[in-house]
């Protein structure tokens, strides 16, 4: 793959994991790419920081999840870009109709953008997830040309990077501090966000979240934002697989990107959802199970939370973070018992009558004895996985099959 800004330039690629591996598979035929890992690669010539030190490169293609604080980069006078710059380059320089679909804020992305892009997809157009969900947008393009949607969901670590990369539409669903260790602060975070819509103007499309807006007038706001549908629009809209504020900013953009609000709608309430993130969970137990291991902060939960339409019983707990644990929103009406697990359990002492437990098995066994025919039982952790679990994914998995055992 060619891309103008490359021409000439002596490259070097920092971090090869999957998207450093999938930058260098569109770009290694055409350019000379010196990779620099901390650790060597099989097959790969890799370099160490201390091998090439003495070497000025004109561009370093950074990995998103290096931070700025790498050796390598330390008093390096050239270009820093990433992959979604490139990939915009490549629709510049190609003169491409392909429209970017840019998504971030702290928690709902992925459903947000696997959402929208089914329904350009389902709708006729040439459709693809990228970014933070998946594979590079550049090597979807590397792949073919004939794109009409890059739909890419964006965290703070890509946006960060941002110079000239420019989306056609814009949503930011939300904002609460999160990958502090990552940005030192709450305000680069912030700002990182905010790079989405750097480069747009009042010809875009950039919907954001209203309540967002008003708590954080650091902001200065793109005065031609517009926030979510107004809820009468969408009476008809039954999912519970993405939070009510998200569907209506969602509904929102799909207008604007001309789709029919009935077919949004019915979109929305055919949509499953996405694995561990409000994902319901068959069962025989005469109530609603909800798998929502992907929620892994407090506000993750408090989403979950504000979704809730009955007695609820809730589980939380899992491995410590850096968190406020007492913003959980314990007090509303529909939680019936809140059952905490494992290394973070004691963070949620402060709320009367939780019930802890040091093992998840016996935390969800629990659950399923307090919940009660027509209720909810919601898995949504507020916190990491990695005391009991590798992952969230595998947390998810264990509560389903747990779930599933009390079937039988």
């Amino acid at each position: 793959m060619k891309i103008k800004s490359l021409n000439n330039k002596k490259i070097a690629l920092l971090g090869f994991g999957v998207t450093g591996r999938e930058v260098y598979k569109c770009l290694d035929v055409e350019y000379d790419i010196t990779i620099i890992n901390d650790n060597p690669v099989d097959d790969f010539d890799t370099k160490t920081v201390e091998q090439v030190a003495d070497i000025k490169f004109d561009i370093i293609i950074k990995s998103p999840g290096v931070p700025y604080s790498h050796p390598f980069l330390q008093g390096r006078d050239c270009v820093i870009t990433n992959d979604i710059e490139l990939a915009y380059e490549v629709i510049v320089d190609n003169m491409l109709d392909t429209k970017i679909i840019a998504i971030t804020g702290t928690n709902g992305k992925t459903t947000t953008t696997q959402f929208i892009s089914d329904v350009l997809a389902s709708a006729g157009f040439k459709s693809y997830t990228c970014g933070n969900i998946g594979q590079s947008p550049l090597l979807i393009l590397n792949q073919t040309l004939n794109v009409d949607y890059l739909v890419m969901e964006l965290s703070s670590y890509q946006l960060k990077q941002v110079n000239k990369f420019h989306p056609n539409f814009g949503l930011f669903l939300n904002v609460s501090p999160d990958h502090i260790d990552y940005h030192g602060d709450f305000a680069d975070y912030l700002n990182s966000k905010c790079n989405l819509f750097k480069n747009m103007t009042s010809n875009d499309c950039l919907v954001l979240d209203e309540t967002m807006v008003a708590e954080h007038n650091e902001v200065k706001w793109p005065s031609f934002a517009i926030g979510g549908a107004d809820e009468s629009l969408l009476a008809e809209v039954t999912t519970v697989s993405m939070p009510k504020q998200n569907y209506r900013l969602i509904f929102n953009l799909l207008l604007k990107a001309g789709i029919a609000s009935e077919f949004i709608i019915n979109s929305l309430n055919n949509f499953a959802g996405l694995e561990h993130r409000l994902e319901l969970v068959e069962n025989d137990l005469g109530f609603r199970v909800i798998n929502d291991s992907k929620a892994t902060n407090v506000n993750a939960t408090n989403v979950a939370i504000s979704n809730l339409n009955g007695p609820t019983t809730l589980i939380v707990g899992g491995s410590i973070k850096v968190e406020d644990y007492t913003l959980l929103n314990y007090q509303d009406s529909n939680l019936k018992n809140i059952i905490a697990y494992g290394a973070a359990k004691d963070k949620f002492s402060f709320i009367p009558n939780v019930q802890m437990f040091d093992d998840f098995e016996q935390a969800v066994l629990f659950a399923v004895g307090k919940t009660s025919s027509g209720e909810t039982l919601l898995l949504s952790p507020a916190c990491a996985s990695f005391d009991q679990h590798p992952n969230y994914g595998e947390r998810g998995k264990q509560f389903k099959q747990i779930i599933k055992g009390t079937n039988e």
